[in-house]
């Protein structure tokens, strides 16, 4: 096993080229989500671990967004982020928040919680912990969506390659399965609305999403 951590501050200044192509692919999937839970009314969202958020702009210009916040603990994503200009209409936020152990933007409850490939940098209590934070920081009516590796054969082949060829910048990622990640559902209060896999970012994606009851 690999304990060395990604060099997140290396990846935002200079992302993986493919992943240009999968957020594309994920984009389209996240407004669909969230143009469907939306409707016409304005929402608050806020993305765990975005850095300087690769989706904020298109979901803004989406759907009808209040507020777009980012919680994040690499001090260059959230300055990056803090520093563009909000679409009219909607405020910009980002805090840097370890999530392990501390509750973003002081216990704020959010209409859309979401992150895209998080968790699986972590492993045992820290997972159970990130996964947690999700839904403490939904409202009562609100909207989970969690992505995430999940290890298909098509996975397997491109991150062999890639590490191969020494262009594998994630050490410490671990592909997680969807049921895994399901049993970690506080089931009294969520409901679990979808499952599946994304299949058009290559390397694979596991899609979980929840509403509270």
């Amino acid at each position: 096993m690999n304990e060395t951590n990604t060099d997140w501050t290396t990846y935002y200044q200079q992302p993986a080229l493919f992943s240009r192509f999968s957020r594309r692919v994920t984009e389209k999937f996240l407004i669909e989500q969230f143009s469907n839970y939306a409707a016409d009314r304005k929402v608050e969202i806020l993305e765990f671990g975005g850095g300087n958020s690769c989706f904020a702009n298109s979901i803004c210009d989406a759907i009808p967004v209040l507020e777009y916040a980012i919680a994040d603990n690499n001090a260059l994503g959230v300055e990056l982020f803090q520093k563009r200009p909000s679409p009219e209409g909607t405020m910009f936020t980002a805090e840097k928040t370890n999530l392990l152990n501390q509750t973003p933007f002081n216990g704020r409850r959010f209409d859309i919680v979401y992150s895209v490939g998080l968790i699986e940098h972590f492993q045992g209590d820290a997972l159970n912990a990130i996964v947690d934070r999700h839904f403490e920081s939904c409202t009562d009516s609100g909207l989970v969506v969690i992505t995430f590796p999940t290890p298909t054969f098509l996975y397997r082949i491109i991150r062999g390659i890639a590490e191969l060829l020494g262009v594998w910048k994630f050490p410490d990622e671990f592909p997680l399965k969807i049921d895994d990640v399901v049993q970690l559902t506080p089931k009294d209060e969520f409901e679990l609305k979808y499952t599946g896999i994304n299949w058009g970012v290559l390397l694979t994606q596991g899609v979980c999403v929840w509403t509270h009851k």
